[in-house]
């Protein structure tokens, strides 16, 4: 997923040109297609440097234009990063908050959270900000394994089969300590 973050590839048209030269003849080009990447981790620790309290420090995943291409699309689809000023301390703090669209609790959540976090560290060091908070988002499904030893998959959408009326249900939770 990193070739998202350092080579984010977006197509760019140009448009058709008319010019004339010096003797009065006009010539037309037609419009072109190229591609340009976005460094999106340079971008982001520029972003910081810059505007650290700012609103917009995302590290996007989700690539509409290439999910195709893509072995399977990620479950993490965006980071959000942020700075915290605390009184009294030397430096301003580095958090972030990690999207996810779905989730292998097994594998995939721990995975995640083992990599936004070292990733939080390593771009704190780049910013020379302290490390903050970390949050983990699963906006929509989780997965389960039921017998880790074997590594069986039983697909389990713990977000639609326990929910309650208000809110999450305590077997969501009792199922995911077992």
């Amino acid at each position: 997923y990193g070739v998202q973050w350092r080579h984010w590839r977006t197509p760019v048209e140009h448009t058709q040109e008319t010019w004339r030269d010096e003797f009065g003849n006009y010539y037309n080009r037609g419009g072109s297609l190229h591609i340009e990447e976005t460094d999106q981790l340079k971008e982001l620790i520029e972003g910081l440097k810059k505007d650290p309290h700012g609103r917009r420090h995302i590290l996007s995943a989700w690539n509409p234009g290439e999910l195709e291409a893509m072995a399977l699309p990620p479950c993490h689809c965006f980071a959000q990063f942020y700075v915290t000023h605390n009184s009294g301390a030397k430096r301003d703090t580095l958090s972030c908050q990690m999207y996810q669209r779905s989730c292998d609790t097994f594998l995939g959540l721990p995975f995640n959270i083992a990599s936004y976090a070292l990733l939080t560290h390593m771009i704190a060091q780049q910013c020379d900000l302290d490390v903050g908070d970390f949050h983990s988002v699963i906006l929509w499904s989780g997965r389960a394994w039921r017998n880790s030893s074997t590594a069986q998959l039983e697909h389990r959408d713990l977000w639609s089969q326990n929910r309650s009326r208000n809110g999450l249900a305590l077997t969501m939770f009792t199922f995911l300590l077992k």
